[in-house]
Protein backbone atom coordinates (compact mmCIF):
# COMPACT_ATOMS: atom_id res chain seq x y z
CA UNK A 1 0.00 0.00 0.00
CA UNK A 2 1.01 3.60 -0.89
CA UNK A 3 0.54 5.77 2.19
CA UNK A 4 -0.51 9.00 2.29
CA UNK A 5 0.19 11.55 -0.19
CA UNK A 6 3.39 13.59 0.47
CA UNK A 7 2.58 17.49 1.08
CA UNK A 8 3.50 20.02 -1.52
CA UNK A 9 7.10 21.27 -1.13
CA UNK A 10 8.50 18.66 0.91
CA UNK A 11 10.09 15.11 -0.14
CA UNK A 12 12.28 13.82 -2.68
CA UNK A 13 10.41 15.70 -5.53
CA UNK A 14 10.03 19.25 -3.82
CA UNK A 15 12.82 20.44 -6.41
CA UNK A 16 10.98 18.80 -9.59
CA UNK A 17 8.39 21.09 -11.32
CA UNK A 18 5.05 19.45 -11.12
CA UNK A 19 4.95 19.07 -14.95
CA UNK A 20 7.95 16.74 -14.69
CA UNK A 21 7.76 12.87 -15.28
CA UNK A 22 7.08 10.61 -12.01
CA UNK A 23 10.37 9.66 -10.51
CA UNK A 24 12.24 12.54 -12.30
CA UNK A 25 15.15 14.09 -9.87
CA UNK A 26 16.53 17.18 -9.64
CA UNK A 27 18.82 18.42 -12.32
CA UNK A 28 22.25 19.58 -10.65
CA UNK A 29 23.70 22.48 -12.35
CA UNK A 30 26.94 22.37 -10.53
CA UNK A 31 29.02 19.94 -9.14
CA UNK A 32 32.46 20.28 -6.91
CA UNK A 33 35.05 17.73 -6.87
CA UNK A 34 38.21 17.22 -4.46
CA UNK A 35 41.05 19.08 -5.39
CA UNK A 36 43.08 15.90 -6.34
CA UNK A 37 40.58 15.25 -9.36
CA UNK A 38 40.55 18.64 -10.08
CA UNK A 39 44.80 18.59 -10.15
CA UNK A 40 44.36 15.41 -11.86
CA UNK A 41 42.20 16.10 -14.73
CA UNK A 42 44.33 19.49 -15.30
CA UNK A 43 47.33 17.22 -15.11
CA UNK A 44 45.76 14.93 -17.76
CA UNK A 45 45.05 17.90 -20.12
CA UNK A 46 48.79 19.15 -20.08
CA UNK A 47 50.02 16.36 -20.98
CA UNK A 48 47.73 15.75 -23.76
CA UNK A 49 48.64 19.09 -25.05
CA UNK A 50 52.38 18.72 -24.05
CA UNK A 51 52.05 15.46 -26.58
CA UNK A 52 50.34 17.17 -29.10
CA UNK A 53 53.09 19.78 -29.01
CA UNK A 54 55.68 16.96 -28.94
CA UNK A 55 53.80 15.26 -32.23
CA UNK A 56 53.80 18.70 -34.05
CA UNK A 57 57.27 19.05 -33.12
CA UNK A 58 58.54 15.59 -34.61
CA UNK A 59 56.35 16.31 -38.01
CA UNK A 60 57.83 19.86 -38.39
CA UNK A 61 61.41 18.10 -38.32
CA UNK A 62 60.41 15.51 -40.11
CA UNK A 63 58.77 18.35 -43.08
CA UNK A 64 62.23 20.06 -42.44
CA UNK A 65 64.77 16.57 -43.06
CA UNK A 66 62.31 15.83 -46.39
CA UNK A 67 62.58 20.01 -47.61
CA UNK A 68 66.57 19.50 -47.20
CA UNK A 69 66.74 16.34 -49.08
CA UNK A 70 64.95 17.59 -51.86
CA UNK A 71 67.32 20.68 -51.97
CA UNK A 72 69.90 18.48 -51.83
CA UNK A 73 68.74 16.56 -54.71
CA UNK A 74 67.65 19.27 -56.64
CA UNK A 75 71.05 20.93 -56.08
CA UNK A 76 73.07 17.60 -56.85
CA UNK A 77 70.51 17.28 -60.33
CA UNK A 78 71.69 20.84 -61.53
CA UNK A 79 75.22 20.48 -61.03
CA UNK A 80 75.10 17.44 -63.29
CA UNK A 81 73.19 19.03 -65.87
CA UNK A 82 75.70 21.97 -65.73
CA UNK A 83 78.86 19.55 -65.76
CA UNK A 84 76.73 17.85 -69.09
CA UNK A 85 76.23 21.34 -70.40
CA UNK A 86 79.91 22.88 -70.30
CA UNK A 87 80.78 19.60 -71.81
CA UNK A 88 78.59 19.79 -74.29
CA UNK A 89 78.25 23.12 -75.26
CA UNK A 90 81.65 25.50 -74.81
CA UNK A 91 79.22 28.75 -75.15
CA UNK A 92 77.96 27.66 -71.84
CA UNK A 93 80.72 28.52 -69.93
CA UNK A 94 80.91 32.09 -71.46
CA UNK A 95 77.65 32.21 -71.11
CA UNK A 96 77.86 31.87 -67.21
CA UNK A 97 80.91 34.48 -67.08
CA UNK A 98 78.22 37.08 -68.84
CA UNK A 99 75.87 36.54 -66.29
CA UNK A 100 78.01 36.66 -63.37
CA UNK A 101 79.42 39.68 -64.83
CA UNK A 102 75.86 40.99 -65.26
CA UNK A 103 75.28 39.90 -61.73
CA UNK A 104 78.40 42.07 -60.31
CA UNK A 105 77.61 45.16 -62.15
CA UNK A 106 74.59 44.99 -60.62
CA UNK A 107 75.65 45.05 -57.26
CA UNK A 108 78.22 47.50 -58.30
CA UNK A 109 75.52 50.35 -59.29
CA UNK A 110 73.94 49.81 -56.38
CA UNK A 111 76.58 49.92 -53.86
CA UNK A 112 77.06 53.39 -52.09
CA UNK A 113 80.57 52.13 -52.30
CA UNK A 114 82.76 52.86 -55.06
CA UNK A 115 85.04 49.89 -55.63
CA UNK A 116 87.45 49.72 -59.02
CA UNK A 117 88.00 46.23 -59.79
CA UNK A 118 89.69 44.26 -62.72
CA UNK A 119 87.78 42.17 -64.59
CA UNK A 120 91.08 39.71 -65.01
CA UNK A 121 91.11 39.74 -61.36
CA UNK A 122 86.76 38.62 -61.14
CA UNK A 123 87.81 36.06 -63.94
CA UNK A 124 85.06 37.52 -65.99
CA UNK A 125 86.64 39.46 -68.30
CA UNK A 126 84.18 38.45 -71.29
CA UNK A 127 87.10 39.62 -74.07
CA UNK A 128 89.39 37.18 -73.02
CA UNK A 129 89.85 33.67 -74.74
CA UNK A 130 92.02 32.76 -72.11
CA UNK A 131 89.86 32.06 -69.44
CA UNK A 132 89.91 28.69 -67.69
CA UNK A 133 93.23 27.95 -69.50
CA UNK A 134 95.25 27.49 -66.37
CA UNK A 135 96.25 29.35 -62.99
CA UNK A 136 95.80 33.31 -62.83
CA UNK A 137 99.06 35.26 -64.35
CA UNK A 138 101.08 36.88 -61.77
CA UNK A 139 99.16 40.01 -59.78
CA UNK A 140 95.70 39.10 -61.04
CA UNK A 141 94.89 38.39 -57.61
CA UNK A 142 96.71 42.06 -56.59
CA UNK A 143 94.23 44.07 -58.95
CA UNK A 144 91.50 45.46 -56.72
CA UNK A 145 91.30 48.08 -55.63
CA UNK A 146 88.97 50.03 -53.35
CA UNK A 147 88.40 53.58 -52.52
Amino acid sequence: MAGPPTPPGTGARANVPASAPHGALPAQTHLTFSPEFTKAVEAKQVAQQDAQRATFIVERAKQEREGIIIRAEGEAQSARMVGEAIRSNPGFLQLRRLEAAREIAQTLRTSNNRVFLSADTLMVNVNDDSYGRGAPRDGDWAGAKTH
